[in-house]
């Protein structure tokens, strides 16, 4: 068969959740199956950073259309049929749906992270709610051969918002690549990473996009109420109800915020700069893909209250590295991470401050969740991912 991908959500350069499923699936599929011929789709006008696949089934077409008149065409006039640019193709595969248009006889997959823009639209500037009515993943998804959803929560939710038949839904768990994230950082890495950084001894971390719909507002706000309940109670009446046994040192570790800023990202700077223990609180900007597993390992713990994931890769990466997880009870993360954390309401600061706590005091706790990441990651690989995919590509050619 000729199957088409569509690389164009890597030509920014940039790493997002989109990036690492694109990169990491594609890659183990490659690995996998060298019998059909795949033809990598990308488009940019001006010069762009291209991944590297150098497999030999598979070859990169890369055009240089002005993106805005290309898009504007496929949307608007159907036209050029991206299948015909690449001289035909049996399927062509979307990891993240963009503007497409394709001749009648070639099948449509598209993956579909998550709705969060139909969910939670207040998160998304009045331009990313345009620009996501204009691609329509309602459309793709409803014109789709086969649609691959990501977790179990977002076929639920193409169900119910989308009328999307179940039966024409696959749901593939994403992987996390447990040879880059592991508990055996290399020390060179660990000290690389806390130079660059300047990291402090103690702190806690979150890594994801600095944006509203990670809830970044609502850590800083448990943060604070977890500094002042033990600036209050440095003695072990801070420790509450942990037998003495289980009992850690409990420290007045730092905020640590690493991502690349997203959207509405100003308020939360404006509150961290307004925050009674700003001199603790540290944004590091994008983190370097190499940093991200010493960055884990060398946190006390990764704490990701988001109010909807369609996955969430940084809670899984952490639990790899040995880290213990914070999350938010909502969405995927029940199906993602399973009894490998402890869970929150992300709309209640102060329980996610009591989570902190507990996991700074309680050294049972932590190796329980611990030992609980490490074999969770475990259950997510890639190499099933794209296993999983192959399989729908060889039953459309089945069925056809």
């Amino acid at each position: 068969m000729r199957i088409g991908i569509d690389i164009r959500p890597l030509m920014e350069g940039k790493i997002t959740g989109v990036e690492v499923y694109t990169i990491n699936l594609l890659q183990n599929l490659f690995k996998l199956d060298q019998k059909n011929s795949y033809l990598l789709f990308s488009n940019s006008f001006k010069p762009a950073t291209m991944p590297n696949f150098d497999f030999p089934n598979v070859t990169i077409k890369n055009f240089r259309y002005p993106n805005k008149l290309f898009n504007f065409s496929l949307k608007f006039l159907d036209w050029p049929k991206i299948d015909r640019l690449l001289n035909g193709l049996d399927i062509f595969f979307s990891p993240r749906y963009l503007f497409t248009a394709l001749s009648p006889d070639c099948r449509l997959v598209v993956t579909v992270h998550d709705l969060s823009f139909v969910i939670n639209p207040e998160f998304f500037s009045l331009k990313g709610r345009l620009w996501h009515w204009l691609v329509s993943d309602k459309k793709a998804a409803r014109i789709a051969t086969k649609v691959i959803a990501v977790s179990d929560s977002t076929k639920n939710d193409l169900i119910k918002h989308f009328r999307i038949d179940s039966k024409k839904i696959a749901v593939i768990h994403s992987g996390v690549n447990t040879q880059t994230y592991n508990p055996e950082v290399p020390d060179k890495l660990l000290r690389e990473a806390k130079t660059i950084y300047n990291l402090p001894d103690e702190f806690i971390l979150y890594l994801g996009t600095i944006e509203p719909r990670k809830n970044i507002e609502g850590i800083i706000q448990a943060y604070e109420i977890l500094r002042k309940k033990l600036s209050q109670n440095p003695s072990p009446q801070a420790w509450g109800d942990v037998p003495k046994g289980q009992r850690g040192r409990i420290v007045q570790p730092a905020l640590v915020l690493a991502g690349g800023l997203g959207w509405s990202y100003k308020g939360i700077m404006e509150m961290i700069n307004n925050s009674p223990y700003r001199a603790s609180i540290r944004y590091l900007g994008a983190v370097e893909e190499k940093l991200k597993s010493p960055l884990y390992k060398l946190a006390k713990m990764l704490v990701f209250p988001s109010f909807y994931e369609g996955f969430g890769f940084p809670p899984l990466e952490a639990a790899a590295c040995g880290t213990p997880v914070i999350v938010g009870m909502n969405s995927s993360f029940p199906e993602v991470m399973g009894n490998a954390c402890l869970y929150v309401n992300p709309y209640n600061s102060v329980q996610i401050a009591s989570a902190m706590e507990a996991l700074l005091s309680d050294d049972k706790l932590r190796a329980e969740l611990v030992s609980a990441g490490l074999a969770r990651a475990k259950m997510f690989s890639w190499e099933n991912s794209a296993r999983e995919l192959f399989e729908i590509f060889q039953s459309l050619k089945i069925n056809s």
